[in-house]
């Protein structure tokens, strides 16, 4: 974002050369400019949720499994449903 301020304050200055420049023309183009940001930021946002939701839903119905070791991962699902199962059997055997 802040390359598009800097590219935008760059060419205003060259168009309004010797010339004052109006704040009013200036508003509109930040104005504009915050707008994009703000409408970058929330698709990100959205993006990155979308891939969580689809990551947490491929890990819940077990197509994808977190291989990394028992205390780097941050839910541990996998051995607790082992654990689970295998007190089951043994309360019923």
């Amino acid at each position: 974002m802040k390359e598009a301020y800097t590219a935008w304050a760059l060419r205003l200055i060259l168009k309004m050369n010797d010339n004052p420049i109006r704040w009013t023309e200036a508003q509109k183009v930040k104005d504009y400019l915050d707008e994009l940001y703000e409408k970058s930021a929330y698709i990100g946002r959205r993006r990155a949720k979308q891939f969580f939701e689809k990551v947490q839903h491929e890990m819940n119905t077990g197509k994808l499994v977190d291989r990394r070791p028992i205390r780097a991962q941050t839910a541990a699902l996998r051995p607790t449903y082992t654990l689970n199962k295998m007190i089951g059997k043994l309360l019923e055997g």
